[in-house]
């Protein structure tokens, strides 16, 4: 592409930006169902993610198509290439999971739940520092030895500290 329709397009693309609070610059043109921006470059006959266009050129470079471009700031809409870093389907994964924005239900949200945050807390607490033993606690808490043994050994509520 000649540097006449690289600007052409470039000016396409910062005329669909719009700066908000907290330094996103959101892509005020067309969103794809993900609600990532999107939009036509025609000399190539092909649709680009916004985002992983800005990058690019903040780059100076492609992006190779198996590579993700994630975002810092957790919003599809945004293109600002500060907030913006490679990745590839684990990283971007690893980062949904730590930011826990993969909807999975935690602690009393998880139907059938019998302890809440501050009980699983206190029977760690018993475990490690008060010598008890796991049945004791769980006799304690009023559920099974298995599931308090899965509490104090961190294979449930892993997430909670």
């Amino acid at each position: 592409m000649d540097r006449r329709g690289a600007r052409s397009v470039f000016v396409r693309a910062l005329e669909k930006i719009r700066i908000v609070p907290g330094d996103c610059w959101e892509w005020a043109g067309t969103l794809n169902n993900a609600g990532y921006g999107i939009f036509r470059i025609a000399k190539e006959n092909r649709n680009v993610l916004a985002h992983r266009y800005m990058l690019s050129l903040a780059l100076g470079r492609d992006i190779p198509s198996d590579t993700d471009v994630c975002h810092v700031c957790d919003n599809p809409k945004c293109v600002n290439p500060e907030h913006l870093y490679l990745g590839n389907a684990y990283t971007n994964m690893h980062d949904m999971i730590a930011k826990r924005r993969d909807n999975k239900a935690r602690g009393r949200n998880v139907h059938g739940v019998k302890l809440n945050e501050a009980e699983v807390r206190e029977a760690r607490r018993l475990y490690s520092e008060g010598g008890w033993k796991i049945q004791a606690i769980a006799d304690l808490f009023g559920i099974s030895r298995n599931g308090m043994a899965a509490v104090v050994k961190r294979e449930s509520w892993k997430w909670l500290k």
